[in-house]
């Protein structure tokens, strides 16, 4: 993972240089929480999940960054002068180059999303769903991501050799991954895992989260009890999450890192499905 941290770390850098936040998810979020984050660790469970590896870097843009033109010129220029170029097949909300590492070449690539833009400043942006960016902005997009309108809400700050990380919350995480749970769940194509993956990280993520992460957790519940997206997430969770034999819990256990430990991890489902139902239970 060293060559995507170092490569994260100058992206990280010239990001701060133009003023520009760069909020961090998916599985590198998930690791750099895990092993950089100097937090308190659970004591609602006795054992620590392992860090997944990953491939890539989600990047979050905020809602008034996808609507600036000034912001989004700026992030191009950043990635065209460390050598990332777009990806043929993800015009252009995906981008890569190839690194060296130990004399063989490795691909870093980047996945730009987008909490959607607030209604009053939808005129200055171009949405061709699942495509959004400003106007007059050409050959770059953002993945406009519905359930990242909370993104910005308990923001972990985390120093990874030196560099200053924004990574979501867990409780975003938990948002993100479920939607994106629901999503692959009922695919049939033989190289679908069905969403075994993302099952598995909800459930690392639950069993991670400390005191804070939950006051964080039910704050934003409380802020965005109402909002489309959320009411959104408590149906998936309802329906795919709700106990121990739903579909979701079933994916999770045939992913192959649960698999390893079974005897450890079988004793906490349950409470893992009883903490999901406390997280996203609605507001009376």
């Amino acid at each position: 993972m060293d060559h995507l941290i170092t490569n994260l770390i100058e992206l990280n850098k010239a990001f701060e240089g133009e003023n520009v936040p760069l909020i961090l998810g998916g599985g590198m979020g998930l690791y750099i929480r895990s092993v950089y984050g100097k937090h308190q660790e659970s004591t609602r469970y006795p054992f620590r999940t392992e860090a997944r590896a990953t491939a890539d870097l989600d990047i979050f843009l905020t809602a008034e960054t996808i609507v600036s033109k000034e912001a989004i010129e700026k992030v191009k220029a950043i990635l065209s002068k460390q050598g990332y170029a777009v990806v043929p097949e993800a015009q252009y909300f995906q981008f890569s180059k190839q690194v060296t590492v130990s004399g063989s070449q490795r691909s870093i690539r980047l996945d730009f999303l987008s909490a959607p833009p607030a209604p009053e400043d939808k005129s200055k942006v171009k949405i061709s769903a699942p495509r959004v960016k400003p106007k007059g902005v050409d050959e770059f997009h953002a993945y406009k991501t519905d359930e990242a309108e909370g993104i910005s809400i308990g923001l972990e700050q985390i120093d990874v050799n030196g560099s200053i990380i924004q990574v979501v919350s867990p409780f975003n995480y938990l948002i993100l991954k479920l939607h994106a749970f629901n999503d692959r769940k009922d695919e049939t194509n033989e190289k679908s895992d069905r969403g075994r993956h993302h099952a598995w990280d909800i459930f690392a993520t639950i069993v991670r989260m400390n005191e804070s992460d939950w006051k964080s957790a039910h704050e934003h519940r409380k802020a965005h009890a109402q909002k489309d997206y959320f009411q959104n997430v408590r149906r998936i969770q309802g329906e795919s999450f709700l106990g121990k034999d739903e579909v979701g819990f079933l994916r999770m256990r045939e992913h192959l890192t649960y698999q390893r430990d079974t005897a450890t991890y079988d004793p906490h489902v349950e409470k893992v499905a009883e903490d999901l139902r406390d997280l996203f239970k609605s507001e009376t």
